[in-house]
Order: structure tokens, then sequence, then C-alpha cells
């Protein structure tokens, strides 16, 4: 076919129709692309390995551990840190050196029957540690104990050491030790152990102080339970040197004391007896507790006995 040369015209119509053939042939190309595309595998990213830290199990079980230890002095009125703090330490003291334990863990502890829970050694100076007493064990009863996590040992069943006496002038250790023979299993063995320290003094001979109680009755000593009872307790100083104080207790009933007694005084208390009480026959004992070492004990308990009637 033969164009003939139409002028501009032509050349628009020419331009129309390459563009055409040009859309033609890359809509075929896109087609064969895409097709390929879909009958293609589909590829997967890797997998990502991820690593997961373990669970730490918690730190269960039982922790004994020991409270403070702790001085307390008796020079003969009964045991007190104020003894102590006040008067020092002396060589005619007797001491008591306790501490308490407590499970700091998160089980129970097991205390088998018939071994050591709790042990105890005093030392002298640079000396060699030695056992410090029978007080020095706490063994648990037929069956076995078991000590709560939380829970503290107190009272009669903590670690105690009575009677330390009789100790030369110098510098004086004692040091607890809960399980001792490591029967149990802990969470932590790094905190079973606690001391005292102190050092004793030697101090002159002690004066012949002396203590009684030279009367003890009941007034009236006898009526129907509705009665007004009261006693009268007197306490003298026979030794030959002014006394320090004293303590009297009477049971039922109270206690009263005086910092200080001269030689030959005397102190007496009239106290009501606390009621209500049932017939029959009752009877006050009193005591007195010098805080001095005394050259006779013997004569520092009286008792008085009453009739409570029937009404």
């Amino acid at each position: 076919m033969r164009v003939r040369n139409s002028g501009f015209p032509g050349y628009v119509i020419a331009a129309f129709v390459c563009l055409g053939l040009l859309y033609l042939v890359c809509g075929t190309a896109d087609a064969q692309a895409e097709m390929q595309r879909r009958l293609a595998p589909i590829k997967k990213a890797p997998a990502t390995i991820q690593r997961i830290a373990p669970v730490q199990a918690p730190n269960v079980g039982p922790d004994l551990t020991l409270s403070g230890c702790e001085v307390l002095c008796d020079r003969g009125g009964g045991y007190s840190k104020q003894i102590c703090q006040q008067y020092g330490y002396s060589n005619q003291f007797t001491y008591k050196i306790r501490a308490a334990m407590k499970n700091n863990g998160n089980d129970a502890a097991s205390i088998e029957a018939g071994w050591r829970v709790w042990g105890a050694t005093h030392q002298q100076g640079n000396a060699a540690p030695a056992p410090a007493g029978s007080a020095q064990i706490q063994t648990a009863t037929a069956g076995g104990v078991y000590l709560p996590a939380g829970a503290t040992v107190s009272g009669s069943n903590s670690p105690v050491l009575y009677n330390l006496k009789n100790l030369p002038p110098g510098a004086h250790r004692v040091v607890f030790t809960a399980d001792p023979d490591n029967r149990i299993a802990e969470t932590g063995e790094g905190n079973n152990t606690s001391q005292c320290t102190w050092d004793v003094v030697a101090m002159p001979p002690t004066p012949p102080y002396d203590l009684t109680i030279t009367h003890v009755a009941v007034s009236p000593s006898s009526g129907p339970p509705t009665t007004n009872f009261t006693f009268t307790v007197t306490v003298k100083n026979i030794g030959g040197a002014t006394f320090d104080g004293f303590n009297t207790r009477c049971e039922p009933g109270t206690s009263f004391n005086k910092p200080k007694l001269e030689e030959n005084e005397t102190v007496s208390r009239t106290i009501s007896v606390p009621g209500p009480m049932t017939p029959g026959t009752k009877t006050i004992n009193c005591t007195v507790n010098s805080f001095q070492p005394e050259q006779n004990t013997s004569n520092n308990a009286m008792s008085a006995t009453f009739t409570v009637t029937q009404p």
C-alpha cells in the first residue's frame, strides 16, 4: 500500500500506530512475567532461632540464722543487762549468755530427735575454744521438731548458757552455732554463728552483806471470801555494811524494792491479798533478792498461812 505524503496529518497517524504496537508488545511481556511469577514455587524466609533463657529455680529451703548474742549478769538478785552496765563485768558475777535462732528460709527446718541443734564454745583470751557447758545443747523431743519459715525459737528453747561463773579476769568469748553438725541442708551456711565478747575484771573481796526476811503475817488470820486480807512483810540488813538495794516478791500478791539499806535498817510493807478467793488454807510466800552477793541466802524467804472460811 502506498501512503501518500499528505503532510502533518500523516505523521500524527503514524505516531498513533507506533504507540499502539508498543503497548501491545509491553502488555504481552507483562502478562508473561505475571504468569511466570504465579507458576513459580513460593519461597519462604528462613526461620529465626530464638534462644530462651531457662527459668531459674527459686531459692527454696530452710535457712537458720542466729540473732545478736547478749550477756546478762547476776550478782545475787537475778540476771539483767543493767547489772552488767552499772557494775561492770565482775569475776564475782554469774553470767547468762543467750541468742535466739530464726528460720529465714522459705521452707520449714526439720530438726531430727536426739542430735544437736545448738552448739556453743567458750574461749578465754587467746586460748583454744572449749565446750561451754551442759546448756549448750538443745535436743528435739521424740518425733522431731519443725521450725516453720519465718519462725523464731524463743524462751527456754533458745540457746542459753547459764551459770558461767568463777570466770578469771580477762577477755572472754562465747560463740553459738546453729546446726553444728550440718544435719540441715540450708540455702545459706554463712550465717549460723553469733558471738559475745566481754572483759571480766577482778573485784575486791565481798563485804559481809546479809539480808533477811524477819516477819510475814496475814491479817485477819481467817475470814469468808469477802474479807479484805492484808499481809505485812519485813526485810532487814543484818550484815556489817550498807546494802546496795533489794527486791522483795510475795506470791500471790506483789513486790517492792529499795535502792539502799543501811546496816541494821528495817523496811516493812503492808499489801492487800488479791481476790477473789475460794475457801481453804492459803499461803503467802515471800522472797528477798539482793542486788549484791550475800554471805548467807538461807534466810531470804519466809511464808505465812491464813484460812478462807465458807461464806
